[in-house]
């Protein structure tokens, strides 16, 4: 596809996308590579709405655009902005999230985010990466533009406090002969093929986002102990260790990784051997914590304990809980690999019935729970709040995102360890049921795996 297709085809995608919003904006913000046609066909759709529009020709990016864009955001009021739309935007990785972060100011919980973002993982730049005909550095200057993969476009949005949700693509399939020989590697790196497919098929991702309003409202937090049990260096290195609170100097925290554990109960019982702070996190190696991260926990664990009126023992960003039928709903606010996990998120904080895995905050001067090795690497969480509360205090569910980036895209339905430990769970702790999970309903009837 060449470029003014493509670039004719985002268009009318962002187009497409402003349109269920349309009778509801009045102050539209525009950010990007835009031309004078665009503008008018966002005015024509919606006509009753005032555009503020920042927009720069095919080179924009090459150039010192920063102090101008800041400047067009002090001549905008706050909380007026009812949508920010922003072509070509999240190339400038960035500045984006620094200007992202800025623009907070003008939007309300309400507003929405609308961005395309090219994909780098298309099969055009496998295909030049692999045959070695890459782009050509003498002809092309790429100036502040950094192509970004769709985990990384999801980073940008979640570090300037923004909870994402992939809306829709535009795509380019690969040849199948390509795919066909592909198979083995992608078999070997473990990728489900519907994902891999939409990661190697797709030419633009179009996003839309709100803003989470507790997000990066706290500048400081207390020096934190992240407990992760890995296997695998470079997901750790490219997740967890590159959350940017890990690597920011301002702070003490510790990043404290534990290779060779036979399960998590070991993993933790060695991690706190080490660990020297008050607030203990444990977290899986393929957790993105996102700038603030650490702050906010903070800050959404003590809001909590005043909302919900018990101590807290563990908190967790996803889970379920139970309602006033005696039924269990899905609670939390989390980006799951490419799918946004956002259940009562405008009711939270909420108790957990049980929490997922993926990241869990303990106090040290508080509760450790003694976890089972039996259960090896699945529902120790869940067994936190269980024991939590045999210990007077409660499991909470927080409304601060991150992103769980595993490589693993399939059902637990047909995984062996799974259902074995599930097994092991159902049976220790048949006294609390039924039981649900992010992962298994369990009832005196028997076990049923998502």
């Amino acid at each position: 596809m060449y470029f003014p297709q493509e670039d004719a085809a985002v268009s009318q995608l962002l187009l497409n996308t402003i349109q269920p919003h349309a009778p509801s904006v009045h102050n539209i913000v525009i950010v990007g590579n835009t031309n004078t046609s665009f503008i008018t066909s966002i005015q024509n759709l919606c006509p009753h709405a005032h555009l503020h529009v920042f927009q720069m020709n095919q080179a924009w990016w090459l150039g010192d655009f920063h102090c101008a864009l800041n400047q067009f955001l002090q001549n905008l009021p706050d909380k007026t902005i009812d949508c920010l739309l922003l072509k070509d935007f999240m190339q400038l990785q960035d500045h984006s999230i620094a200007w992202l972060q800025a623009a907070r100011r003008l939007l309300t919980p309400q507003s929405i985010v609308i961005a395309n973002i090219k994909n780098s993982q298309h099969h055009q730049y496998i295909q030049q990466l692999l045959s070695q005909n890459s782009h050509n550095y003498t002809t092309v200057k790429f100036g502040n533009v950094a192509k970004l993969s769709l985990m990384e476009g999801i980073k940008v949005f979640l570090d300037a406090g923004m909870l994402p949700h992939l809306h829709q693509t535009l795509p380019q399939p690969a040849e199948a002969a390509f795919l066909d020989r592909l198979q083995a590697a992608l078999t070997h790196l473990g990728m489900q093929d519907s994902i891999s497919q939409m990661r190697l098929n797709q030419l633009q991702y179009i996003f839309t986002a709100q803003i989470i309003p507790e997000r990066l409202q706290n500048i400081e937090a207390d020096a934190c102990s992240v407990l992760c049990a890995t296997n695998n260096p470079l997901q750790l290195q490219n997740n967890l260790a590159a959350s940017p609170d890990l690597l920011t100097t301002r702070h003490q925290h510790e990043l404290i990784a534990i290779t060779n554990a036979s399960s998590i109960a070991t993993a933790f019982q060695e991690g706190l051997k080490h660990a020297t702070h008050t607030w203990l996190i444990l977290a899986h190696q393929d957790v993105y914590l996102p700038e603030g991260w650490l702050a906010d926990i903070q800050h959404a664990w003590h809001i909590a304990e005043q909302k919900l009126g018990q101590a807290i023992g563990v908190a967790g960003v996803a889970g379920t809980v139970k309602n006033q039928a005696g039924n269990f709903d899905y609670a939390g606010c989390v980006m799951d690999r490419i799918y946004t996990f956002n259940y009562l998120q405008s009711q939270l904080p909420l108790q957990a019935h049980s929490l997922d895995e993926l990241v869990l905050v303990y106090r040290n001067d508080r509760f450790i729970p003694e976890l089972n090795p039996d259960f090896g690497f699945h529902y120790y969480a869940t067994e936190s709040v269980f024991k939590a509360e045999e210990h007077g205090f409660i499991g909470a569910i927080l409304p601060v995102p991150c992103l769980h980036n595993s490589s693993r895209y399939d059902s637990t339905i047909n995984d062996e360890d799974v259902k074995q430990k599930s097994q092991t769970f159902y049976h220790t702790w048949q006294h609390r049921l039924p039981i649900r999970t992010t992962i298994a309903y369990m009832t005196h009837e028997g076990i049923t795996l998502n």
